[in-house]
């Protein structure tokens, strides 16, 4: 899977939190496809 984006935010309970996003190259065949 390639990083598409990486962002910070603040909970609130004041923590940061570092989110990073992915996205897959191929689809086909992959058993968590139905999850996306």
């Amino acid at each position: 899977m390639t990083n598409i984006g990486t962002c910070k935010r603040e909970t609130k309970n004041g923590f940061e939190q570092e989110i990073h996003r992915y996205q897959a190259q191929n689809c086909q065949g992959c058993p968590l496809r139905s999850l996306c």
